[in-house]
């Protein structure tokens, strides 16, 4: 395993799609009940539930048992409510399907089919979460395959590089938000039979430190895999076997349910009024701790928000012009300029920027970084030893100025994502600026720009 790759070449990114009859039924259920619905409430709730479900199925999360009676009473619920037989009829496949879908047996069936058909000794397993891996976890030991397998999490993937190939269940629109890629040279997306890797580009790929590998399509091998065919139980195929046709496999691709993509992402919480919130898994939120300290974190599940006193929930820029963003953008870079423009001797500050890390810190470059019309510099190491010179240590800091800065250079960064990171810091120095014990407000406005806060704890 190793830190960073400097001898990247490419990465080879394989779908292994897997046949599941019942998920099938359920996909092309799910799809139909879509597709007659007039935006009817009732109808509408099944279909919030049928997505919930589904993500869960096709990323492998463990099922509990309320989630399947929460959908089973949404569909017996059109019935009692007298809706037209195409609608009731359509829910009842829903009804009867969602039984059928055991997560076990694709997990089980297709991890015992890549392991026995490959000769490497060890695979990571990349898990959304703690939660996921311990539900993994004795399933593979039960059925002889825990010592072939080790889990790999998304913070640990965003900042390393495996020398074993990474498998996942996670669907492949999720991956840019959970990690950086590539952090293995071979990459294995299992997913179900027509939904291939939607989502996945050259321009997702990053370093750990958030420099782009300008990776180009040479760099990426696309390969597919046989399908896998996951057996169901003989029940299911008493029941349904009449019905089952290779239309429904070619009607079974799930990336047209846009509305499902992030339902999976979200971390239920309540705040400190007792009232729930939902945070998205893995986004990075900028926090303050129960000590006080503001700073961004992310979030697997809800045990690491107990050390958390407030979440930046909303920030609304919309009110930002074009004007606003130039000034605000210049004066945070004068964080890292101004301390360089302060130093006395120009000779001695390009012997201390060498020290800390730099590479290219002579006087002409040193007055071209502390120029305000600048963004500069351009390595990372010239920038993380600015930045380290004017107190800027934090590592989570540094590379997220230095990709803003990236992006700017080069105009590939959108004025949504450019106004995001804009309106972060400067909500960040406002919060700086009011440090103190007092409770803080749940709604804010300043300089342009709007926010909220969950506040979190016993009041």
């Amino acid at each position: 395993m190793n830190s960073f790759f400097p001898n990247f070449e490419n990465t080879t990114i394989i779908s292994a799609p897997y046949r599941y009859e019942p998920l099938i039924f359920f996909i092309n259920a799910i799809k139909h009940l879509q597709s007659i619905h007039s935006g009817e409430y009732q109808i509408s709730t099944v279909l919030d539930q049928c997505y919930l479900l589904l993500n869960k199925f096709i990323s492998a999360k463990e099922i509990f048992e309320d989630e399947l009676t929460k959908i089973r009473d949404a569909c017996k619920g059109l019935r009692i409510k007298g809706y037209r037989t195409e609608i009731i009829n359509t829910a009842k496949i829903i009804f009867d399907s969602v039984k059928f879908i055991e997560i076990s047996n694709i997990i089980l069936e297709t991890l015992e089919n890549l392991i026995l058909n490959n000769n490497e000794e060890m695979y990571g397993l990349l898990v959304e979460s703690t939660d996921q891996w311990q539900y993994f976890s004795p399933l593979l030991q039960k059925n002889g395959l825990h010592g072939f397998v080790q889990p790999i999490f998304p913070k640990i993937a965003r900042e390393q590089y495996f020398d074993i190939p990474i498998i996942t269940f996670l669907p492949a629109k999720w991956i840019p938000e959970l990690i950086t890629l590539p952090p293995s040279e071979t990459f294995i997306l299992i997913h179900p039979e027509n939904s291939f890797i939607h989502g996945v580009g050259t321009s997702i790929f990053k370093a750990p430190n958030n420099q782009s590998l300008e990776i180009t399509t040479d760099n990426l091998n696309l390969k597919k895999n046989e399908v896998i065919s996951v057996k169901s139980s003989q029940e299911f195929y008493s029941k349904f076997s009449a019905l089952y046709s290779q239309e429904m496999i070619e009607n079974s691709d799930t990336s047209s349910f846009t509305n499902c993509d992030q339902l999976l992402l979200k971390i239920e919480i309540t705040d400190r009024h007792n009232k729930t919130k939902f945070i998205e898994c893995n986004k990075e939120y900028l926090v303050i701790s129960k000590d006080g300290k503001i700073k961004y974190s992310n979030f697997e599940n809800n045990e690491q928000i107990q050390d958390i006193k407030y979440i930046v929930d909303k920030i609304d820029t919309s009110y930002l012009t074009s004007e606003d963003l130039k000034r605000k953008q210049n004066l945070i870079m004068e964080k890292w300029k101004k301390p360089l423009r302060d130093h006395i001797n120009i000779e001695k500050l390009a012997q201390e920027l060498t020290k800390l890390g730099a590479i290219r810190a002579n006087v002409p470059n040193i007055k071209n970084w502390y120029d305000p019309e600048n963004i500069a510099p351009r390595s990372y190491e010239d920038y993380r030893a600015v930045l380290s010179f004017s107190e800027i240590t934090d590592k989570h800091e540094i590379e997220r100025f230095f990709e803003f800065a990236r992006k700017r250079r080069g105009d590939s960064i959108s004025e949504g994502h450019y106004k995001k990171v804009i309106g972060l810091e400067i909500v960040k120095d406002y919060l700086e600026s009011i440090k103190n014990n007092e409770p803080l407000n749940s709604d804010y406005k300043i300089q342009g720009i709007q926010f909220s806060l969950i506040a979190l704890g016993k009041q």
